[in-house]
């Protein structure tokens, strides 16, 4: 996977609790309630139903650390990986 390319951007999207954004997905859960599952490690069995996993912030945000964090430490040698998001922190990077 990106054989023929030097460089590799990623990008992950960011779960702010005050923005446009969070109220229209508050909006679309019109009730439903999400389940919260810790997502730490590879080891965690998958959900069968991931839209109701989804439809919580926390978990995707979870999710987006550990892809970061796996793609961190195990990136392709020789290529460059650039990644936007995915961090716990925000303002460190």
């Amino acid at each position: 996977m990106g054989a023929a390319f030097q460089r590799i951007d990623v990008t992950f999207d960011c779960y702010r609790s005050q923005s446009i954004k969070a109220g229209t997905r508050t909006k679309r859960k019109k009730g439903k309630r999400p389940v919260r599952q810790k997502i730490e490690g590879a080891s965690v069995t998958l959900p069968t139903d991931w839209c109701n996993i989804f439809r919580l912030d926390d978990n995707k945000a979870d999710l987006a650390v550990l892809l970061l964090n796996h793609l961190v430490n195990h990136s392709p040698s020789g290529k460059t990986v650039v990644v936007g998001g995915g961090f716990t922190d925000s303002t460190i990077v």
